[in-house]
């Protein structure tokens, strides 16, 4: 009976060791992941903020434009 016990302990230990490893690997892919999508957060503002600029620009070159036209007349 001793024996049997043995057995299960150590399929038990086993089974709970792996469950450990395989919680891990999770644990790590989410915080790959959570880098990942930090980095792209960062990119998209960093992309917004140079459509933001180029926008800014053109408003400013449609305005001097239309300055410039209206001394004309």
């Amino acid at each position: 009976m001793e024996l049997l016990y043995n057995i299960v302990d150590e399929r038990t230990a086993s089974i709970l060791e792996k469950q450990e490893r395989d919680k891990q690997k999770l644990l790590s892919y989410f915080h790959r992941l959570e880098e990942k999508q930090e980095r792209d957060k960062q990119e998209l503002k960093a992309e917004i903020r140079h459509l933001n600029q180029k926008f800014d620009n053109m408003i400013n070159l449609f305005v001097s434009l239309l300055t410039q036209k209206n001394k004309e007349k």
